[in-house]
């Protein structure tokens, strides 16, 4: 039987793992070294040509990366230079704005004392000014008005009679003085004799005759004076016509001249559009609108606030959990270890590989969601290409630099386990275009330049098939639900049937039980890891979770119907997530191993803890999540989860780097893990708000530029089209 199993593993095992490099009594470090590297004693030959290789691959790196930082230099100055002339702008406006309005309250001050003034001057003239209206030469008198009641006809008779009267009497006066010039005398004394019959006093005659010219003097005084105001008036009215008439034509000028420097400014934007391009393909890599865009605390009703507390707490999860596995690479003896692994609480850290499982889940979950509201809106119009592309982006730079920088770091010194700089180097030269195609999962861990690149390996491929999953479930929902549920199923008995064939561990759950012979136990860890842990059929289950999840939260709130779920289903859930997930993590705790039992538990322990974790996802998303929403949802981890990506690429290479540098000590200190995981942390953060704002959120920022620009170019060739 014995012989049955080692021949079951050496069909399953491609795993270059050396367990004759293991030997008792020798340091965990060295031991784990010579297992994990057979050729621990390299060459000279080797070690120039590692050199060689680490030159060169240092010189590409470094210039990518002053690449990057030369463009966010001069992205960040440029946005500088604009919020300077902003702020200029902006002073010199409000200095303008209060110079104006300062002149204008005093000549407003100044308009009302005068008016103030002149109406007090003129309050006594004003009632002389009404009296004389009524001796003013009437405007009435000359109107060409009339009246629907009035007879034109009459006027003009009136008008044109009064005429030929007057020049009648005219000529018949002159005709007869010119006639009878004798008679001139008599009719002189006819007029004496009749003034003397009506009027016999000449004294009193005289005296009405002053009077009267005296009161008609007065009234032609009266009229003249009072006409001459009009006039004045209508003089005045007319000056404020004529300044309207030119403030019009003075402004129609200036909006002409507006309009033509709005065409020049057109005609100068035509001309220098390449400006503009660079400009803002420039401020694609500026620190400043990136530092914005990380430390946001704005949410909308379309951003799910709790993913952000949830990636928060996985990823700080995951840096502790590595921090205290890898601790013991710095211990002499690891037998100390033991007393640690056996307690029921380091089960957190040993299944913390249960945490990629939630960052699956949330992934498909987001994917779903978001892939459904475009399918929705665009009515099944989805450019796939585009859908692709914009992920591969989105993850590709900052990991291919992060993967460069981490070859240079670790092989910087060539000593504690990767003694050998020359087989870290050929991994890397030989299979680094596996991680730039995101198969790198296909291959031995040996083989691998980043290790831990499986998970976004899987995040790649789990996106390209999402599609098939999606369009399914948005076109036949009930063929979809089936279609899903079905290969979640087959995912779980893959699991199984590859376990059982291979006898695999269940993780590193058993380490305790397994000190004694640990090299063994590492032997089919790494077998565990190489044909299950890493590969696609084995960890979709957890992904089709999420794409479930979000499709059905977008399809409930699509058709309004109310999210929130009844106390009994709420408390019910909650009590089958808490199960499910301890399940997961408490369930093979000090129990005797068995293969039956342990392919049972590969096979659907990552889906418990995926219905488990989705259950608390789908709570926390309606609203429903109680205090644990508050906490997850709080405004202050939303810059903490925008970088937990660039914290997963970086934070193992810290870790690694820290305790393969650091001495060997004689046993294990829960305190000293939590110090290294604060300094380990700490640095994780600082590297990654760099490499964010650097080089994640600019490539982001770049595929958004060139899509706009590729948008608005073919409107422009729709509009000269048309």
């Amino acid at each position: 039987m014995e012989s049955d199993g080692e021949m079951e593993i050496d069909i399953c095992s491609s795993t270059p793992w050396n367990l004759s490099g293991w030997q008792k009594g020798m340091s965990f470090k060295r031991n784990f070294n010579n297992a994990l590297f057979p050729n621990s004693n390299p060459t000279e030959a080797d070690n120039l040509d590692a050199s060689a290789t680490l030159t060169t691959d240092a010189v590409c790196i470094i210039i990518v990366v002053l690449v990057f930082i030369v463009l966010a230099v001069m992205g960040t100055s440029i946005t500088a230079y604009e919020i300077f002339c902003e702020k200029s702008r902006k002073a010199e406006r409000r200095r303008k704005h209060v110079k104006e309005r300062k002149a204008k309250n005093e000549e407003e001050n100044v308009t009302v004392s005068n008016n103030l003034e002149e109406q007090l001057r003129k309050v006594g003239l004003k009632d002389l000014f009404n009296s004389m209206a009524h001796f003013r030469v009437s405007e009435k008198k000359f109107s060409r008005d009339s009246h629907k009641e009035q007879f034109n006809c009459i006027h003009r008779f009136r008008f044109f009679g009064s005429i030929c009267l007057i020049f009648a009497l005219t000529c018949l006066f002159y005709i007869f003085t010119k006639i009878f010039p004798e008679n001139m005398e008599a009719v002189k004394s006819w007029i004496s004799w009749w003034i003397s019959q009506f009027m016999p006093n000449s004294f009193f005659i005289l005296d009405r005759f002053i009077a009267m010219r005296i009161v008609a003097l007065v009234f032609v005084v009266l009229v003249t004076v009072r006409s001459s105001i009009n006039a004045f008036e209508f003089f005045c009215e007319k000056k404020k016509r004529e300044e309207k008439r030119r403030k019009y034509v003075k402004e129609k000028d200036e909006k002409e001249e507006e309009n033509k420097k709005i065409s020049n400014g057109l005609e100068k934007q035509t001309r220098k559009a390449w400006l503009n391009d660079i400009k803002s393909f420039l401020t694609c890599f500026c620190v400043v609108e990136n530092g914005k865009k990380i430390f946001n605390m704005n949410s909308s009703k379309e951003q799910f606030d709790c993913i952000h507390g949830i990636r928060f707490f996985s990823c700080i999860w995951i840096i502790l959990a590595h921090t205290g596995l890898f601790y013991p690479l710095t211990i002499k003896k690891v037998e100390t270890v033991k007393p640690w692994t056996s307690l029921w609480i380091t089960q957190l850290f040993l299944n913390s590989i249960f945490l990629v499982d939630g960052f699956f889940v949330i992934s498909g979950f987001l994917n779903g969601y978001s892939f459904s509201k475009d399918y929705t809106k665009n009515n099944g119009k989805i450019s796939i290409s585009y859908f692709y592309i914009k992920r591969y982006i989105r993850l590709t730079p900052v990991y291919m630099i992060v993967s460069g920088i981490f070859t240079l770091f670790l092989s910087s010194s060539c000593g504690g386990a990767y003694n050998s700089c020359s087989q870290l180097h050929s991994a890397c030269k030989e299979y680094w275009w596996w991680h730039l195609l995101y198969i790198n999962n296909f291959q031995s861990y040996a083989k691998q330049c980043i290790i831990w690149g499986w998970s976004l390996a899987l995040e790649i491929q789990f996106y390209i098939v999402s599609p098939i999953f999606l369009i399914l479930l948005l076109r036949r929902p009930n063929l979809g639900y089936s279609f899903t549920s079905l290969c979640i199923v087959l995912s779980c008995f893959a699991r199984i049937a590859i376990t059982k064939h291979c006898n695999l561990v269940d993780g590193i759950t058993r380490m305790s039980s397994h000190i004694e012979e640990l090299g063994h136990f590492f032997y089919r860890a790494s077998i565990y890891f190489d044909k299950f842990y890493q590969l696609p059929h084995t960890r979709i289950n957890s992904y089709l979770v999420g794409i479930l999840l979000g499709y059905y939260t977008y399809k409930r709130r699509m058709n309004g119907k109310d999210m929130n779920i009844s106390k009994v289903a709420l408390y019910s859930g909650w009590i089958g997530s808490i199960v499910l997930i301890m399940v997961s993590f408490f369930v093979m705790y000090n129990r005797k191993e068995d293969v039956i039992e342990i392919a049972i538990y590969n096979g659907v322990n990552s889906l418990l803890y995926a219905a488990g974790f989705a259950w608390i996802l789908y709570v926390c998303v309606n609203g429903q999540g109680g205090r644990l929403n508050s906490i997850l949802s709080c405004k202050a981890l939303f810059p903490f989860s925008r970088i937990s990506y660039c914290s997963y690429l970086i934070h193992l290479i810290l870790v690694l780097r820290f305790y393969h540098a650091s001495p060997d000590v004689e046993e294990y200190s829960v305190l000293s893990v939590m110090c290294h995981f604060l300094f380990v942390y700490v640095w994780t953060l600082i590297f990654s708000l760099i490499a964010s704002l650097l080089f994640e959120l600019p490539t982001g920022n770049l595929l958004d530029f060139i899509r706009k620009r590729s948008r608005t170019q073919k409107n422009q060739k729709g509009i000269d089209c048309n």
